[in-house]
């Protein structure tokens, strides 16, 4: 559950400056670690989710426009990216397609 609890930390600061505040989460430890929070404000739903099993997370916006309810946002992240997330480039780029769609 590690990596799940350092997505959300890195996704924190971004969520309080945007007004998004943790509606649901699921967390699986019989599924492989795997867990998801929906996060809310007055504009946008944003579901971040952790596959415990293949060792990524990845954001996702809610669209209901679309042919999936569930649309991502950037690129999945990998679990060794978050062991050095001060300085990865892959959590960078993460971070700021979140706060592109967030804010």
């Amino acid at each position: 559950m590690e990596p799940y609890n350092v997505l959300k930390q890195l996704v924190a600061p971004i969520f309080e400056r945007s007004g998004h505040k943790q509606v649901s989460e699921q967390i699986q430890p019989e599924v492989f670690g795997s867990a998801y929070s929906v996060f809310n404000n007055q504009r946008t739903k944003i579901r971040l989710v952790w596959d415990g099993r293949d060792a990524w997370g990845i954001a996702q916006l809610f669209s209901s426009d679309a042919a999936s309810e569930w649309e991502d946002i950037g690129d999945p992240i990998a679990k060794r990216d978050l062991e050095n997330a001060g300085s990865d480039p892959n959590v960078q780029r993460f971070l700021a397609a979140i706060e592109k769609v967030a804010t």
